[in-house]
Formats: structure tokens, sequence, C-alpha cells
């Protein structure tokens, strides 16, 4: 797959991050967070505990477990990640994070994440495909909070993916060549060096398509000409997509070029081992 994903790694006290391959998020064990005062939203779903003492809450009289699951990192390197993300990608790249079920790799039906320590810091909103951003909350990180959920401990799985941003329509070849950049920014200062040598690296970006035989129209010092969207890679939602291919440094184009999609397009890194 050459689309660029991550797994978070706990590994020498640090977190770290692997791009370009699909491999579930493995974190350490770690007790249940025992947060106080948390109080489920309507239409939560109670969740097992599986052996654990997890925190709980009350609405109308029906208790509502929640547990620390492995594939959740504690709170703080949640934090420090995405600080760290922010500052090396700037607003060129982005971290897509989806909680699916663990065994259908699907998203979940009344998921809830909170974030507890000594108190309740709130819910973090997740979307219906899964996904979900890290909120930076000082407050939760000076009580070395937690995210827990209302799901059976062991039963979920992240999956995170690099995320080119680019301009809504009209796109300069110039945000192309900043965010393919970005990209690898965040490889080299996120990844300790014996994780670079073995995984890909971001050599070009993608203006994709869902459907086949799609064409981007591209601007260029007077000239026109399209590009087939012929290569196919795999999209943020992990669905094929198919893709006109852009190099950071392509000697036909200018920098003030303009790559002009077709509705519905969305924009995809792609990898390479050389």
């Amino acid at each position: 797959m050459m689309q660029a994903r991550m797994s978070w790694i706990l590994a020498a006290s640090a977190v770290v991050a692997t791009v370009c391959v699909p491999v579930s998020t493995q974190a350490v064990d770690a007790p249940v967070a025992q947060g106080a005062g948390l109080a489920p939203e309507p239409g939560s779903a109670p969740g097992a505990t599986d052996g654990a003492t997890p925190a709980t809450a009350e609405l109308a009289g029906v208790a509502v477990a929640y547990t620390k699951d492995p594939a959740l990192l504690p709170y703080k390197r949640g934090y420090e990640f995405a600080t760290r993300m922010r500052q090396a990608g700037g607003d060129r790249v982005r971290l897509k994070l989806r909680i699916l079920s663990a065994q259908t790799k699907a998203p979940i039906e009344n998921l809830e994440i909170r974030i507890a320590g000594s108190k309740d810091h709130g819910r973090v909103a997740v979307s219906a495909d899964g996904s979900f951003e890290i909120p930076l909350d000082q407050e939760a990180l000076d009580d070395d909070a937690d995210f827990v959920t209302n799901q059976k401990k062991g039963t979920l799985e992240i999956q995170a993916s690099l995320v080119p941003v680019l301009p809504a329509d009209a796109v300069h070849y110039s945000d192309i060549q900043e965010s393919i950049k970005a990209a690898r920014r965040v490889r080299s200062e996120m990844l300790p060096w014996y994780l670079r040598v073995i995984l890909p690296t971001v050599r070009a970006l993608g203006v994709c398509y869902t459907a086949q035989g799609e064409q981007v129209l591209v601007r260029s010092d007077g000239t026109e000409q399209r590009r087939a969207a012929d290569r196919e890679e795999t999209g943020a939602a992990g669905v094929p997509v198919h893709c006109a291919q852009f190099g950071e440094s392509e000697s036909g184009l200018r920098a003030d070029a303009m790559v002009l999609p077709a509705n519905g397009w969305e924009p995809v890194y792609i990898g390479s081992w050389f």
C-alpha cells in the first residue's frame, strides 16, 4: 500500500510513528483510568470490562463502564504526538485517526471516547467513519488523564494516515510541492533512523477519485494538459482510489502552475522505496 500510514508505538518512553505500513496500533497495557464524575451522554452503550476495574458513571440509574483500551495511548503521549505533528507538518499535512472494531475493521456504533483523570475532561468527538482528533487540553495533561471508552477492553484498533492539506478548488503546483516536503519532514523528525531505513518515503502526491477514467486539468505557462488519474492507491477511508500523480520536481511545471481537479477528488500521498 502506497498511502502514507502510521501506527503508534511506545518505545524508549517516546512516541514515534511508522509510515506507509497498514498495521494495527500497538501500545503497552495499562490500568484503567479511574475518572471521577464521568457523565455519559444519551445513547451511549455500556461496555464490558473483561475483568478490569472500570471507571463508571450513572445516567437515569444505568451504570456505564469506561475502560482504557490498549489501542489508545495515554493522553500525555497522544498530546505530545499531536503537538509534534503540528510543528513538523505545519498546515500542509494532517494526521487522520480512525478508531475501529479490531474484529470487523469497521466503525463502531455508539462508541464513546472520554478523557478522564481525577475528573472528567469531556467527550472526544468521533465521526461516523470513526475519525477523531486528539484535543490539546492543558488541564487534562496536568491531570495525567487517560483516554477511556465505553467498549470492551481489547476490542478496538486505531488506524492512522498522513493526509495532504491542499486548497479545496484551484491548487497551485507549489501547494503540492510544499505538502510533499511537509510529509517528508514529518517522517524525518518523528521516526527514529532504524524505522526510516526500512519504510517508504513520500515521493509524490496523487489527485485521486473513487471513479475510474477521471482526468486532472493542468495549466502552466500558457498551455493546458490533462493528466489521467490512472494510478491505483488507497484513500484515507481505506477504499481504492484512482490518482493522477504529481512529483515534487517536474521540469514541465512552474511553481505557479494551476492544478484544477474535477469535483469529488481527494489528495493522497504516494510512497516509494527509492
